[in-house]
Formats: C-alpha cells, sequence, structure tokens
C-alpha cells in the first residue's frame, strides 16, 4: 500500500493552499481533496493531490500564530511556512500594491498594501477583533470570494493605479458556541 502523501496548509492574508502541490485548498479540509481558487468559481472543482494536512503555516509573516490556531486548532504549526513576501519587499525585490477591499456584507473598505493583487474567484480570509455581546472579545474570522477587481490607472508614471477588490461574504468561520444568542449583537472592536 503505498504511504499517505503529508502537507502543511499555509495560509496568507487572503488564499490557503497545500504546501505538497502548491495548488488552493479549503482551509477546513483535513486533506486537500479539491483545488479551491479564482479558476473555478462555484462550478465543480478539480481533485487536489490528496496530501493530508499534517500541520499548518503562515506563508506571509503578517498572519500570526493565535490566527492559525484559531483558523486550526487541531493542526500544530509549523515554524517553516513559505517565502515571506515581508522579506522581498524590505530586500527591494517586490514593490506592495495599494489595495482596497470592499466587503459585500458590511460594504466596508478595507486599504492595505499587498505584493500582489487578489484574482477573482480567489477566497480570502478575514480576520478583525470583534465583541459578541454574550461571549466577549474574540477574533472574527469571515471567508470572501473575490467577485470583482477594478483598475484606475494613473496618467504619469509617478502614481500607483488604484486597485478596487470586491468581495463576496461566504462564511463565518470564528467558531463561538452554537447557542440561543445567534441574534445578539457582534460590534468591531
Amino acid at each position: 500500500m503505498p504511504e499517505e502523501a503529508h502537507a502543511v496548509l499555509l495560509v496568507s492574508p487572503y488564499s490557503t493552499e497545500c504546501s505538497g502541490c502548491g495548488k488552493g485548498a479549503s482551509p477546513q479540509d483535513t486533506h486537500h481533496t479539491e483545488i479551491v481558487g479564482y479558476a473555478y468559481g462555484a462550478g465543480p472543482r478539480p481533485a487536489g493531490c490528496g496530501a493530508r494536512f499534517v500541520a499548518i503555516a503562515a506563508k506571509w509573516s503578517v498572519v500570526t500564530s493565535d490566527a492559525l490556531r484559531r483558523l486550526r486548532p487541531d493542526l500544530p504549526i509549523s515554524p517553516a511556512g513559505g517565502t515571506s513576501p515581508t522579506r522581498h519587499v524590505e530586500e527591494g525585490m517586490m514593490p506592495l500594491m495599494k489595495i482596497t477591499l470592499e466587503l459585500g456584507d458590511t460594504g466596508e473598505q478595507i486599504h492595505t498594501d499587498l505584493p500582489a493583487v487578489p484574482r477573482i474567484g480567489e477566497q480570502l480570509l478575514r480576520v478583525d477583533d470583534a465583541t459578541h455581546e454574550v461571549h466577549g472579545d474574540y477574533q472574527r474570522m469571515r471567508e470572501y470570494r473575490v467577485q470583482m477587481v477594478d483598475w484606475t490607472m494613473s496618467k504619469g508614471n509617478e502614481a500607483s493605479p488604484l486597485i478596487l477588490v470586491r468581495l463576496d461574504f461566504l462564511e463565518d468561520i470564528s467558531g463561538l458556541p452554537d447557542d440561543d444568542t445567534s441574534s445578539a449583537a457582534v460590534t468591531p472592536s
């Protein structure tokens, strides 16, 4: 019987992928059973490499250990997640792009700098601090899918383009206990 392949679930600010094959992966799956990402949208997805996720790691240094623990408390955190775009930016190898993310569920616009523009169909994980009136302060984790990317180019070479990424809300994966307080207010901290 062939030996089961193992992989690390790599987490970036806006996607998750399998370290075994480098393709998009759902953060909740125990094995890389299907490829998720921009090219497949809501249609049928091709099969993943089948590797079992044995650890989780931050692909980029901006993803904290706390966020990794909340996303997959069942997996140990691996210290070697992948190349850090932050290091590449610091060494002048990769410029950051100014991007505005527009959240479909709240209409909120978030201004951020990223080394790459998320592509249509890709999934993003938004982690922010919130307060639940029963459970108190917690880190809210919400999944989004890129619906549209608008580029506005400037006339001169000096200014960078304006990039607006519109996101459709998929689900809240914060893991608050199910109880009769589902109507309780949740406010950003």
